[in-house]
């Protein structure tokens, strides 16, 4: 009876190293290029690609892949034909809306393609938000450029944004030209919204990040401070599973990274903190490696910024 219980139970334990591995191997990546298009399935990257991240979002299944190659990016999920739309506060717009989830053991991976590390440009023109996260749990965000999050025409403003969200995770982005890097949304009670990880990120100097925004059962926390929000705990917080975030992170002033935002001309300025910034050694931001070439700086003339982001 004993040997029998026991062959039971490696045979359970075999089906479920199965299962997992089995959900391991059924897992995609999905391509996103400027020259691609977006009537491909997105599944390789020189002869299938997207057009838009958007689309290739609206592919994903737990444990997939978005990765993203070097360009400046501007879409706007409220026109895309690949999302439901999710909209920020008064129906503000989002460059990228992602509103699909991952699962513990298979997240969903959103970042800049093997090799294009921080060579990825996500331009909102001061239009809309950066990337809104809606009822999206299990999401990894990783290596990319957020510029210019602002809605010129109000006071709408955030690089990322997470409502209803659990488990999400930022590595080596830049956020910058934006008044709320992070805002931390908490409309429903019943849905823990969590970041679970965040470190390496290059922060503008109006560095701003929200915590259990619209909770019924606490005050809201803004931190202004990069070192405060380094010091914050996970208890103190509805919306943070992780004591002591982005320890390695820092704050700049875009215009001190870039040469011209406004010209789309992001190569870098000498000395600038993106430079060498990452653990191994890497850049930060869209010049990984300093000799990219991620789109013309010649005749892109962005918005002037809002009064509050301008620099004397």
């Amino acid at each position: 009876m004993k040997e029998i219980f026991k062959t039971f139970y490696y045979v359970i334990i075999c089906m479920i190293l199965l299962l997992s591995t089995t959900s391991l191997l059924f897992a995609n990546e999905f391509w996103v290029s400027k020259s691609g298009n977006d009537s491909n399935g997105c599944t390789n990257k020189n002869s299938d690609a997207c057009l838009t991240i958007q689309k290739a979002i609206s592919l994903t299944r737990p444990g997939d892949t978005v990765s993203i190659t070097s360009e400046i990016y501007t879409e706007d999920s409220y026109s895309s034909l690949y999302t439901s739309k999710c909209y920020w506060l008064d129906n503000d717009p989002a460059s990228i809306c992602i509103n699909t989830s991952g699962t513990a053991t298979n997240p969903i991976v959103i970042q800049a393609a093997p090799g294009n590390e921080g060579k990825v440009v996500i331009d909102s023109e001061l239009k809309r938000i950066g990337i809104q996260m809606h009822n999206a749990n299990y999401i990894h965000i990783k290596g990319l450029t957020l510029i210019n999050n602002y809605i010129s025409s109000g006071s709408r403003t955030a690089s990322i944004s997470l409502d209803a969200n659990a488990q999400a995770y930022l590595k080596g982005n830049i956020l910058a030209r934006s008044d709320i890097d992070i805002n931390l949304k908490r409309l429903s009670e019943t849905k823990v919204v969590k970041i679970m990880s965040s470190d390496y990120n290059i922060f503008d100097s109006s560095f701003k990040i929200i915590a259990d925004r619209y909770s019924k059962v606490v005050s809201a926390r803004y931190y202004s401070d990069l070192p405060k929000w380094q010091a914050a705990q996970d208890v103190d917080l509805l919306t943070l599973g992780v004591s002591n975030p982005d320890q390695h992170s820092t704050k700049k002033l875009y215009t001190s990274l870039f040469v011209d935002v406004d010209k789309g001309d992001y190569s870098y300025l000498p000395g600038s903190a993106a430079i060498g910034f990452m653990k191994d050694g890497s850049n930060a931001g869209p010049y990984q490696y300093g000799n990219e070439v991620i789109g013309s700086t010649l005749g892109v003339v962005r918005p002037a910024a809002p009064s509050k982001f301008k620099v004397d």
